[in-house]
């Protein structure tokens, strides 16, 4: 039984291939802490 938590740090969440990769690890059960310029998008990216 594999109990290890999954987390990545993700600079650059806000657009394009940080954004892409959030998204895939998100999907992948990964726990994420993102980081980003723009805040708007970086809150889209959350919900």
């Amino acid at each position: 039984m594999n109990n290890e938590v999954k987390i990545c740090l993700i600079t650059g969440a806000s657009s394009g291939i940080g954004y892409a990769i959030a998204k895939s690890l998100n999907n992948r059960g990964y726990k994420l802490i993102l980081s980003a310029r723009r805040l708007e998008q970086l809150n889209e990216l959350k919900s």
